[in-house]
């Protein structure tokens, strides 16, 4: 009976480790300050324990798509200006989903300065 359940919980933990998450999508847009019109051409990126990942840049329509991100916590960063060290704003984030979506946020600026 011993080895029996053992065989079981083996058996179960085997399949949820077969269906870890290993990367994710994380999705968000961005409005200008009125909140009516997309944000186009800001960076974003995402900072974690492997670094920060290179800047996606938001689309036509504000939305931004960041790929192959571990599950995990991280800072989501947006970059208003090219230049500088430092983002404008910053969010912490949790990925435990294939797609994670993170609520419009709404920058100051309509395009990248």
């Amino acid at each position: 009976m011993r080895q029996s359940s053992l065989k079981v919980a083996l058996a179960g933990l085997a399949l949820l480790a077969s269906h870890a998450l290993e990367a994710a999508t994380l999705r968000g847009q961005l409005r200008c300050n009125n909140g009516d019109a997309p944000a186009v051409g800001i960076a974003v990126t995402v900072n974690g324990v492997r670094g920060r990942t290179t800047p996606f840049f938001t689309g036509g329509d504000g939305m931004y798509y960041i790929t192959d991100v571990p599950a995990g916590q991280y800072v989501l960063e947006i970059w208003l200006s090219k230049r500088g060290n430092d983002p404008t704003s910053t969010q912490q984030i949790i990925i435990k989903e294939p797609i994670t979506d993170v609520p419009p946020q709404v920058v100051p600026v309509c395009s990248a300065q």
